[in-house]
């Protein structure tokens, strides 16, 4: 299995720090993939960091779980941080389900423990077939039926090409202690349905479903880029003067265009839409009409789409944190009195950005290691950002003192931030774990200027 491991990070070019957290739960898959970074750190010139979160569901169940991994962690040396969690009262608070929010207060802890490092977790390929199950069941496109990715960000999967029966064997031959999640085995969760009959039926049916899935998701993979792709070279075609050409729309192939169709309304309305909301907005191109979505519309009229940003906030009010979906890396987005716009650089164009001016080198952004979606918006309280080049976490605040920026020009800050936190910060350039590096494949270069009297960053 280990072989199988070192192949899968060198695949995926995983390790792109040194620095390396692990999401510890004490459960079986979690200890094989500690073990297996312990034994393996010098080969692989890592330091490791373990992270505990006790979601305090199981009670006597979940303190005996950290108990054992602080045991574990101090007989071998590891360093341990736990966090607790009261996320049976957050769920209900925000409405979300148990699984679900306990998911997101675990990736954002890990996220902000330290922004330098890549997070591992010990998803496999059981896991990825189980996740592919379920987007299928609740409806899904070509990405959810891919189950999960080996890397997303700084999350890295090390363990997502090896089966659970060999993560078993792995622990059983190095005599690797393991607890037991006892609501792995609760029905009323809907993963646990998969898992326990699903999964095996399948099996049962197809002795080598788990390696098929596999060459499927990679197939999947990509077809799903070359989609998206050809999805953005078609709204640079179709581009004109604040909206797309329809004709241009329509020329394309129907995959293509529903895909395109569907960047375009996600940006307006900040966050993926219906299918239903895809297929109305592909039925108005040629009669031309208008779909309303989430607190925007999407028009068109004389051959061309274009749409209306609804304010969220009523006239007089003020917008204390103004915000933008970034998914159309086409367009300019208007916020705070400012024009912010976006290009993507590969290859040559990489080398070039890092060998010309500073200013344009820290903002310019290594697209891996973006989490999640970009937003747009303005500052929020409490927030911090660890700066390339200066070696510290500072908070905006102390950060803005020591600029001594005055306070409307705070007000009217622009972030670009993902799902983990800043990734760029106007006037200060790109957070540490978003910089440039030799490793950089695909870089994003911001420019921003103000809306009267261009002044380029």
């Amino acid at each position: 299995m280990e072989t199988k491991i070192f192949k899968t990070i060198e695949q995926h070019n995983m390790l792109r720090s040194e620095r390396v957290i692990v999401a510890l739960s004490g459960g079986a898959d979690s200890m094989a993939l500690l073990y297996f970074l312990n034994t393996n750190k010098r080969r692989l010139g890592i330091s490791l960091h373990a992270v505990h979160v006790n979601h305090n569901i199981r009670a006597n169940e979940a303190l005996h779980d950290r108990r054992f991994v602080e045991e574990y962690c101090k007989q071998h040396e590891i360093p341990l941080t736990v966090f607790s969690k009261d996320i049976p009262a957050m769920a209900k608070e925000s409405g979300e389900g148990l699984e679900e929010c306990g998911r997101r207060v675990r990736y954002e802890l890990l996220h902000s423990f330290d922004e330098g490092a890549m997070i591992t977790t010990a998803h496999h390929l059981n896991d990825s077939a189980e996740t592919a199950i379920f987007n299928l069941i609740r409806g899904t496109g070509l990405a959810g039926l891919r189950g999960i990715l080996p890397v997303r960000g700084r999350v890295i999967r090390p363990l997502i090409d090896c089966e659970k029966k060999e993560i078993l064997a792995y622990c059983e031959k190095n005599a690797i202690p393991f607890c037991t999640d006892s609501t792995n085995a609760d029905p009323a969760y809907t993963r646990n349905k998969i898992r326990g009959e699903l999964l095996p039926l399948c099996e049962e049916i197809n002795p080598a479903f788990l390696a098929a899935f596999a060459k499927n998701a990679e197939i999947l993979s990509e077809t799903a880029d070359f989609l998206r792709q050809a999805a953005e070279e078609l709204l640079k075609q179709a581009a004109t003067g604040g909206g797309y050409r329809v004709q241009t729309l329509l020329s394309a192939h129907p995959a293509v265009r529903k895909k395109a169709l569907a960047d375009i309304a996600q940006t307006v309305a900040g966050k993926p839409c219906e299918h239903r909301h895809i297929a109305l907005l592909d039925a108005v191109l040629s009669p031309g009409g208008c779909v309303n979505l989430p607190g925007n519309k999407i028009l068109c009229s004389d051959g061309k789409l274009f749409f209306e940003r609804i304010l969220p906030f009523p006239a007089g009010t003020k917008n204390e944190c103004e915000e933008f979906s970034v998914h159309d890396l086409n367009i300019s987005y208007n916020i705070n009195k400012k024009t912010v716009t976006f290009s993507t650089e590969s290859g040559e164009g990489i080398n070039k950005l890092q060998k010309i001016h500073n200013k344009v080198f820290i903002n310019s952004i290594d697209c891996d290691t973006i989490y999640g979606s970009l937003v747009l918006r303005s500052r929020k309280n409490g927030e911090s950002v660890r700066l390339f080049g200066r070696g510290c976490t500072k908070s905006l605040k102390k950060l803005l003192n020591e600029a001594k920026m005055p306070a409307p020009e705070r007000e009217e800050l622009v972030i670009l931030a993902d799902d983990a936190g800043i990734v760029w910060l106007e006037g200060f350039g790109v957070s540490e774990h978003c910089a440039l590096s030799p490793a950089t494949q695909r870089a994003l270069k911001v420019e921003i200027a103000k809306q009267k009297g261009y002044k380029s960053l």
